[in-house]
C-alpha cells in the first residue's frame, strides 16, 4: 500500500485520518506544520502527501510547490475549507491532483486514496511497459467498458505524453488525472445492455498541446447536463471528476452528441515547471 504524510495544524484532523488510513493498510507519518515538512518529507518519501491550505505562517500552495519541486512524482493533495473553483485552479497550477473540501467523509478520503493508488499504478507501469506506441505520434489504446481503469493504461498514456516532450507535471499528474476522469464516465456511459462494450482512447501531440481524445461514451450519455454542471465549481467534498478536467486542461469539449470526450493539454502550463 502507499506511504502516506499529512500536513495539518490539526492534530486531532491529523489523528483521524491516520487512524483511518492505517486501517486500510497505509503507512502514515504527520506533522503539524510546514516548517517540519522538508525534513520529514526527504527521510519518509511518501507516495501521497495530503496538505491543509490554512497551515500557520505558511500557505498550503507554497509548500505544495516546494514539494513538487523536490519530487515531482510525488501524489500531492491540498485540504481545504474553502469551496470555490478558483481555489481548485490555483491548487492544481501548485501541482496538486485534487483538492478534498472540510468537512469531510471518510468515503471522501478514501475514494481520494484510491485515484493515488491507482495513479501509483501508471507510474509502475509506465516504469515496466514503457510506450506501446513507439516513435508513432499517436498513441490509440482500446479498453473495456463497465470496467475500472487500469494502472497499466494511464501508464501507457504518461510515456506517450513523454516521448511528445511534454514537462514532467504534465505527463505524470495533469493528463493521468484528466484522462482517468474521462474515462470513468466512457467505462460507465460506453457499456451495452449486456454489459459489454469498449471505448477508445487516442492520445497525440502538437508543438505546444497533447491532444487527448476518449471515444464512444455510449448513447445515454447526456453531455448538455454534464458541461453545465461545471459552471457550478466545487461544490462537494471533493471535486467532480469533469470538474477537474476542465481546470486541468485548457480546452474541454465534446462532440458526436457527447460520445467523444476532447481534451487540450498545454505541455508546459503549470506553475511547477516553471
Amino acid at each position: 500500500m502507499s506511504r502516506i504524510l499529512l500536513v495539518d495544524d490539526d492534530a486531532q484532523i491529523n489523528e483521524v485520518v491516520k487512524t483511518t488510513l492505517e486501517l486500510l493498510g497505509h503507512t502514515v507519518t504527520a506533522v503539524e506544520n510546514a516548517e517540519a515538512t522538508a525534513e520529514v518529507f526527504a527521510e519518509f518519501k511518501p507516495d501521497v502527501t495530503l496538505v491543509d491550505y490554512a497551515l500557520p505562517g505558511r500557505s498550503g500552495l507554497d509548500l505544495l510547490r516546494e514539494l513538487g519541486e523536490r519530487r515531482p512524482e510525488a501524489i500531492r493533495f491540498l485540504a481545504t475549507g474553502m469551496t470555490d473553483s478558483t481555489l481548485l485552479k490555483k491548487a492544481l497550477e501548485a501541482g496538486a491532483a485534487s483538492i478534498l473540501c472540510k468537512p469531510y467523509r471518510m468515503a471522501d478520503l478514501v475514494s481520494l486514496m484510491d485515484t493515488a493508488v491507482l495513479l501509483e499504478a501508471a507510474l509502475k507501469a509506465e516504469a515496466v511497459a514503457g510506450n506501446p506506441g513507439g516513435d508513432a505520434d499517436v498513441l490509440m489504446l482500446t479498453c473495456p467498458a463497465g470496467e475500472p481503469v487500469a494502472g497499466e493504461t494511464l501508464g501507457h498514456l504518461i510515456a506517450h505524453a513523454r516521448h511528445l516532450g511534454a514537462a514532467c507535471d504534465i505527463a505524470v499528474r495533469c493528463l493521468p488525472v484528466a484522462a482517468c476522469e474521462l474515462m470513468r464516465n466512457a467505462s460507465e456511459w460506453g457499456k451495452k445492455p449486456g454489459g459489454e462494450g469498449e471505448y477508445q482512447v487516442e492520445l497525440s501531440g502538437r508543438d505546444l498541446h497533447l491532444d487527448l481524445i476518449v471515444r464512444d461514451s455510449g448513447p445515454g450519455f447526456q453531455w448538455q447536463k454534464t458541461l453545465a454542471r461545471l459552471r457550478h465549481g466545487v461544490h462537494k467534498a471533493r471535486a467532480s471528476g469533469l470538474e477537474l478536467v476542465s481546470a486541468l486542461t485548457e480546452e474541454f469539449w465534446y462532440e458526436n452528441d457527447g460520445r467523444t470526450a476532447c481534451a487540450r493539454i498545454s505541455k508546459h502550463r503549470t506553475e511547477s515547471d516553471e
